[in-house]
């Protein structure tokens, strides 16, 4: 919720490269995570639990140490690494259950699920604390249950509420970092231009916004607008602008701002995601 001028000296080591870590608001004279709120209300949990069982460890007389390592006691290492460990069980949980939508030899999705972790940068998200393990199992939930969603379609009764979920994983990683909303005309596309009953592509577009118009509007258009004045409300809130994402502090080296969304760029970004 904003850290005052008063604790500035708490982020010292953070704001030496200004817009790097932290936004200023100069409407509020408060610093905020230029990375939203959500990813700090994921931490919560740990810190809580920490201080739930073994009080505040942190010595306040120290400000320049409050977001240091050496604020990491026994106990709070205990609880993230616990955390963790819960974080890793649901990324290894839909690895399995989208590894059995294309196989039905459990020792496959077995066998592809311990690739992806030993064979791939995934292992070193698993075993020490990062934010990549939400990107992973946001990314993860937003692929299954698009494929579930994607599937049903082309039976009798479409699983509407699976493109819901698909829909609140990509919200969650929009909430991460800006650039995931890029996801979202992707998300659109594929769940709109799919296969319908007959398998047909050209037929099941004509159903989406023919006779399933409704169900769209309700399970796709709703939730998408929702999310985008949540993302808004949010960016207003921190950085005192609905389209301010908190990267135009930061500084690229050649004393200009960084340039968030440009047009010439959305070509480019749009086909990594593919």
């Amino acid at each position: 919720f904003g850290i005052g001028l008063d604790q500035a000296s708490a982020l010292r080591i953070f704001l030496e490269d200004r817009g790097q870590f932290f936004f200023f608001n100069e409407k509020k004279q408060q610093y905020f995570s230029k990375w939203g709120i959500v990813s700090a209300l994921l931490f919560t949990p740990p810190l809580l639990a920490d201080e739930m069982f073994f009080g505040i460890h942190t010595d306040f007389s120290k400000p320049e140490k409050i977001l240091h390592s050496a604020m990491y006691t026994d106990s709070l290492i205990f609880f993230l690494n616990l955390y963790n460990l819960g974080l890793g069980i649901l990324v290894v949980f839909y690895l399995l259950r989208i590894a059995q939508l294309y196989t039905q030899s459990i020792g496959v999705a077995y066998f592809f699920v311990l690739c992806s972790i030993y064979g791939t940068f995934l292992w070193h998200y698993l075993r020490g604390q990062s934010l990549e393990i939400f990107q992973v199992l946001f990314f993860l939930g937003l692929a299954y249950h698009l494929i579930l969603f994607l599937r049903s379609r082309q039976t009798t009764s479409p699983k509407w509420p699976q493109l819901l979920q698909a829909v609140a994983f990509a919200g969650l990683l929009a909430t991460l970092k800006p650039l995931f909303v890029l996801l979202f005309p992707w998300l659109w596309i594929f769940s709109v231009a799919a296969p319908g009953k007959d398998g047909s592509w050209l037929r099941g577009t004509l159903d989406a916004v023919g006779a399933d118009w409704k169900h769209y509007a309700l399970w796709l258009a709703l939730p998408t607008l929702a999310t985008a004045l949540i993302g808004m409300g949010l960016n207003d809130y921190q950085f005192g602008s609905p389209f301010e994402t908190g990267y135009s502090q930061l500084n690229t080296g050649r004393e200009v701002p960084y340039i968030r969304f440009s047009i010439s760029f959305l070509p480019v970004a749009m086909k990594g995601y593919l």
